[in-house]
């Protein structure tokens, strides 16, 4: 496979970060966070006491690791793109199904068939065979959200953040009936973007994270985009989509990176940093 140094910007990750209440109004609360490690990337799960839903996030993102990733030889969709397999698991071709659909309402800006000009950019291992080049990174962590959401639904909490490598569900409020104050790291450093939610989801593509090259000030990076099928070279920047559910802001995200022109619906929103002064 072909390698590339990933270079270390100060912004080095697409993530957000909760801005929290004060020590005080948490401890009264009973709100705390926290923290794991999966599928190539950080999660957070802050609500009142968290821990002892630690083993169900910890299992259900090992669980679509192994449907999902493309870096695992013997998950579901690489045995899918290697031909081992003549045919999806029904939540495969569900989450395949979603894909056709957000790469037809994007009028291709969100493609989940280029992982082969992924691979090639470096940003994904090889291919096995030519069976099938599905990628469906550009939304399995907004579904895995909100899978964990309906899970934590489930269980009787109202009043959570659950958080997957920069893609979060703010259900409910905090503690104070305010809405959860998120920030989205400005991609060229300095001040964050905060935003409030209450029962939304909010996604952030960015170029800045994983990174081939920087030359006159525009960034090589993983994304690639669909009408060349090379990666996308811009300055770096991001886009956030806040919407009602998480798989549909990944999406989102990803073609209105891809194509800044995107005509959304009505309701959702769009956030680009870095913000572009009049």
């Amino acid at each position: 496979m072909k390698r590339i140094a990933l270079i270390a910007l100060a912004a080095a990750a697409v993530l957000l970060f909760l801005k929290s209440q004060s020590a005080e109004t948490d401890a009264a609360a009973g709100m705390k966070t926290i923290h794991g490690n999966a599928m190539g990337t950080s999660w957070s799960l802050r609500c009142k006491a968290p821990k002892r839903f630690h083993n169900l996030v910890t299992k259900t993102l090992s669980r679509y690791e192994q449907l999902l990733s493309h870096w695992q030889t013997d998950s579901e969709i690489s045995r899918l793109n290697a031909g081992g397999i003549a045919k999806p698991s029904v939540e495969l071709e569900k989450l395949l199904s979603h894909a056709t659909e957000f790469k037809k309402h994007t009028g291709g800006a969100y493609d989940h068939t280029l992982l082969r000009q992924t691979q090639a950019a470096g940003f994904a291992p090889p291919l096995l065979t030519n069976a099938h080049s599905y990628d469906l990174s550009g939304l399995a962590k907004g579904y895995v959200i909100d899978q964990l959401t309906q899970q934590l639904h489930a269980e009787g909490i109202k009043d959570f953040v659950i958080e997957l490598g920069g893609e979060c569900y703010a259900s409910g409020t905090q503690a104070n009936g305010s809405p959860w104050p998120v920030q989205i790291p400005s991609p060229v450093g300095g001040e964050a973007f905060i935003v409030h939610l209450s029962n939304q989801a909010i996604a952030t593509s960015g170029n800045y994270h994983q990174v081939a090259s920087i030359k006159d000030g525009k960034i090589t990076s993983h994304l690639i985009d669909p009408s060349s099928g090379k990666p996308n070279t811009t300055p770096a920047r991001s886009v956030s989509i806040i919407a009602a559910d998480c798989i549909t802001a990944d999406a989102y995200a990803t073609a209105k990176f891809i194509n800044p022109d995107l005509t959304l619906p009505d309701d959702y929103e769009s956030i680009t940093l870095p913000k572009i002064k009049p």
